[in-house]
């Protein structure tokens, strides 16, 4: 099983409007452990539905040329308030037989239109992460950063894309640049949206591709309290990560 940590986080927003909203992500881990020190930089996107508040980190490797579909679980969202500005915090805490650590992402908020509409959201966000792992004994850091991807956000709302089918379009995209994806899925017909005003997709095209994104793991939150708020929801806990699961690292 794959520990969710050193993956690329989302920065999480209060929204005016429902959005799903792309932003361009950079990272770097540092691995430490077993007489060696090993980094490694990453980059891809991170998507955010501001009405649901499911993220997705799809996180490529630039010297392998390979990539990854990330679906985080778990965590939980709030917007703290300073001294004239507030921000979008995001947390995910690993508590494992085989890993223990913090993921954390923060972002200011500030208001901005996507194809006329209006959003409170942050436009940039970082993102930090410390653990410790066993078998074998190792510690990662990891520090990373995003912003807007304004064009790719507008682009996909004019084609009407939601947060399943924007995933499948920017997995697409790394295919279409030459990368490999490491962890094969099932067959799907493919979503791709040039940088232009593209038309929809069919709807049974969507539906196909929704239940095939849910065959991965992806689980959605509790649905929102009220209109607008999506601060301090969690995701529960899966059975394989409660105390006294067995993990296969």
């Amino acid at each position: 099983m794959k520990i969710l940590l050193s993956t690329l986080l989302a920065a999480l927003c209060i929204s005016a409007s429902a959005e799903v909203l792309v932003y361009k992500s950079s990272a770097t881990a540092t691995t430490t452990g077993l007489g060696t020190l090993k980094k490694e930089k990453s980059g891809g996107f991170t998507v955010l539905d501001t009405d649901t508040a499911d993220v997705c980190d799809v996180v490529s490797n630039p010297l392998l040329k390979t990539f990854y579909v990330n679906f985080p679980e778990n965590y939980s969202i709030s917007t703290i308030y300073g001294p004239a500005k507030s921000y979008t915090v995001f947390a995910l805490a690993t508590d494992t037989p085989t890993a223990s650590g913090l993921d954390f992402a923060k972002g200011m908020n500030t208001s901005f239109l996507v194809n006329g509409k209006g959003l409170v959201a942050p436009k940039s966000f970082t993102t930090q992460s410390r653990g410790v792992f066993w078998e074998p004994d190792r510690f990662l850091e990891y520090a990373g950063k995003s912003a807007l991807d304004s064009k790719r956000t507008a682009t996909y709302d004019l084609a009407g894309m939601d947060f399943e089918d924007v995933v499948e379009a920017l997995a697409n995209y790394l295919i279409g640049q030459g990368y490999t994806e490491e962890f094969s899925r099932p067959a799907t017909t493919a979503v791709t949206v040039t940088m232009a005003q593209a038309p929809p997709p069919a709807r049974a095209t969507l539906d196909a591709l929704a239940s095939e994104l849910r065959l991965r793991g992806g689980k959605k939150i509790a649905p929102r309290t009220a209109a607008g708020d999506i601060t301090g929801r969690k995701r529960a806990v899966p059975e394989s990560e409660k105390p006294g699961a067995q993990l296969t690292p």
